[in-house]
């Protein structure tokens, strides 16, 4: 299984979580949209400060997922985690 490291900084931009991670390959920067957000029962209606405030919370919940998607990445990559990343 991928071992998701996460970073000491999660970013919100008002559209999505940026953030970096550490593969044995090298880093890939994973962004998870306010769609993907909402897609979490807790946060289906959340608004811009909730999820800045939360966004590490945020991550770990969708942490399975992300490593799902990290599974497949190299070094240099960037991915998105979608709401049917999470939903199929």
């Amino acid at each position: 299984m991928t071992e998701l490291k996460l970073a000491d900084h999660i970013d919100w931009d008002g559209s999505a979580l940026c953030f970096n991670t550490e593969l044995e390959s090298g880093q890939v920067r994973l962004r998870v949209p306010r769609d993907t957000v909402h897609t979490i029962r807790y946060y289906s209606d959340a608004i811009e400060r909730e999820i800045l405030i939360d966004r590490f919370l945020i991550v770990e919940t969708l942490a399975p997922y992300l490593r799902a998607k990290l599974s497949m990445a190299k070094a240099g990559d960037t991915l998105e985690l979608l709401p049917i990343d999470v939903l199929a």
